[in-house]
């Protein structure tokens, strides 16, 4: 018996928005998502360290800071990259392969200009401020849930 072959029908996906599409018109604010207070560490703390932390409080990034000061972010991506890269996680410090270039959002940033950022930025998380406080993390996750929901 010989197969016979069906020709392939072809499908027509919808246009993708370069942007997040104005659909996602979500009157939640940043502030509104805020579940905890933010997870920090020291500069100095380990690589291996910063995994633990994340591990134990089930976040992807954490704030560096030391003497009150925000220093950077260290993330999931930070660590792969690092270790990638040859760190040795019992040694090296956050300091040393931490993002110095944090992107924050205030508190009362919508969350479809939140999604936006993130899209722009290339980014999964946005520290959530109040003046230069930082107040907490917002994960993609939680923004891209808030945003379908639409409440």
């Amino acid at each position: 018996m010989t197969p016979t072959t069906t020709p392939a029908t072809p499908i027509t996906l919808p246009t993708v928005p370069d942007k997040v599409p104005t659909m996602l018109s979500s009157t939640k604010t940043l502030g509104d998502l805020l579940e905890r207070e933010p997870v920090v560490v020291m500069p100095t703390t380990t690589l291996l360290g910063a995994c633990k932390v994340l591990a134990e409080e089930v976040v992807g990034l954490v704030l560096v800071a030391d003497h009150a000061r925000l220093r950077g972010v260290l993330s999931e991506r930070d660590i792969v990259r690092a270790l990638a890269e040859g760190a040795d996680p019992a040694n090296d410090r956050v300091g040393e392969w931490m993002t110095e270039e944090i992107c924050t959002l205030d508190v009362t940033t919508s969350v479809r200009d939140a999604l936006e950022a993130l899209v722009d930025n290339q980014i999964r998380h946005v520290v959530v401020t109040k003046g230069t406080q930082p107040l907490g993390v917002v994960s993609e996750r939680a923004l891209a849930d808030a945003a379908l929901k639409n409440d």
